[in-house]
């Protein structure tokens, strides 16, 4: 079940936002700086729903701002959705720049919500998976555009890294299909002559 952090500065809308997640997931709630932190260095959280305006100076959008660049610090990996009545487009345009997984404006109907929960946490375990898999590629040996991890395909790799960088002709031989247009391409590209 996944978590998710309420940090709003009115226990009313905290509960509010409780009673319309705990179905689908674990609510913790925060009604200041300090509370969101706290749950943050304790708490397995995967998903923030951000009130802009909170103490010590509810008025501004300053400690919201604040929080958010926290939780980017502390959890850069974790969406938050900024749930508050500021309507004010400049504040919400600042937000999405900020990298905010979504805007909400009070009151919120419930199943908007969870709709727009659901999708944030979706893109999240998406973009784990691509870096997931960025750092499989990465981890693999390649040569111009060859890969392979095997301790034979790391020996072509030396060996066609010592011919790339020979001022020499070189003669591919084999049968068809075995990937010599692949390996002249790689020659070309890692050669001085690219």
């Amino acid at each position: 079940m996944t978590c998710v952090l309420v940090v709003d500065d009115l226990a009313t809308e905290r509960r509010l936002l409780y009673h319309a997640l705990k179905s689908d997931h674990r609510v913790l709630e925060a009604g200041d700086g300090d509370a969101v932190l706290a749950q943050l260095e304790s708490e397995p959280v995967d998903l923030v729903l951000l009130d802009l305006h909170l103490p010590p100076h509810p008025e501004s959008a300053a400690e919201g701002v604040r929080i958010l660049q926290e939780i980017r610090r502390l959890r850069p990996r974790c969406p938050v959705v900024i749930v508050t009545g500021d309507q004010d487009r400049g504040v919400a345009l600042d937000m999405v720049r900020r990298g905010v997984a979504d805007f909400l404006l009070k009151p919120i109907e419930a199943e908007v919500l969870r709709t727009v929960i659901a999708r944030a946490l979706e893109r999240a375990a998406l973009e784990r998976e691509l870096e997931e898999a960025r750092e499989r590629a990465a981890e693999r040996a390649t040569f111009g555009g060859l890969i392979g991890r095997s301790r034979a395909a790391r020996e072509l790799f030396a060996r066609l890294e010592k011919l790339a960088r020979a001022p020499t002709t070189v003669l591919l031989l084999g049968e068809s299909g075995t990937g010599k247009s692949a390996v002249a391409r790689a020659l070309h590209i890692e050669g001085p002559r690219a």
